[in-house]
């Protein structure tokens, strides 16, 4: 994974980013009005919260178990006391930087079996420096990342990613109408890459740089490139049965 620098002295940008009135947040993006609305601004400082194989993104809400003591002690306190905390994925565990997904846990609930469940929304990404080692630390300095200025390219980019999603669902057997309201109520360009990186067939190194690529533009080509391929599977075990 690409080495990643953050700033040598990270300093909260909610003040910065979101200053202003509840009224004044419709000019921002997606993840800077899910901040907003979160927390009014992010700490400088959030523990961490690693997952095994899976790679969590800004505007999706992911149901975790957790067994491990310290994971349900971090879900726990980040839950009780309303603040966020970063979720890594086991792409980004090794390395010292890193770019992971600050979140706000919504729901912790014990298991009957044992561990916690819990309901994690992801809010935005942050560049994050360990405090600490690499296998010791549980905590790390993060700056928001934001996305680069879409034009539109990233528009046009919007219904190509449509474009073959609606061919993804006339290939499925059942799609909850939910999830096609869904998509087609997204408006902002990168959310939609994020929301269907987080629901398609793809690598961890892949969903990995989706969630590290700032660029709207790039991302949606790494999605689109999922996407035709989970299309192209599709359409190979539909000509499968139908030569069977």
């Amino acid at each position: 994974m690409t080495s990643h620098q953050p700033p040598s002295s990270p300093v909260s940008p909610g003040a910065s980013l979101l200053a202003g009135r509840e009224s004044t947040i419709a000019r921002h993006s997606f993840w800077e009005r899910l901040v907003f609305q979160s927390f009014g601004r992010l700490p400088s400082r959030m523990t961490i919260l690693e997952l095994g194989n899976a790679v969590f993104y800004p505007g999706a809400v992911m149901p975790l178990s957790l067994q491990h003591r310290t994971s349900m002690e971090t879900a726990r306190i980040a839950f009780e006391s309303h603040m966020p905390l970063v979720v890594l994925s086991v792409a980004a565990t090794e390395n010292h930087n890193f770019i992971g997904c600050a979140s706000q846990v919504k729901k912790l609930a014990t298991a009957p079996a044992g561990g916690c469940d819990v309901v994690v929304q992801g809010i935005c990404r942050v560049l994050g420096r360990r405090r600490g080692t690499v296998s010791e630390s549980l905590a790390a300095d993060v700056v928001v990342r934001p996305d680069e200025p879409a034009g539109d390219d990233a528009v046009r980019g919007m219904q190509r990613l449509r474009d073959v999603v609606e061919e993804i669902i006339k290939l499925l057997p059942t799609v909850p109408e939910q999830a096609v309201a869904l998509m087609e109520a997204i408006q902002d360009p990168g959310h939609l890459a994020d929301i269907l990186a987080a629901n398609i067939d793809g690598t961890l190194e892949q969903k990995q740089a989706v969630l590290e690529c700032a660029d709207v533009v790039r991302r949606q080509a790494l999605v689109f490139e999922m996407l035709v391929s989970q299309r192209d599977v599709l359409l190979a075990q539909r000509q499968l049965a139908t030569e069977g």
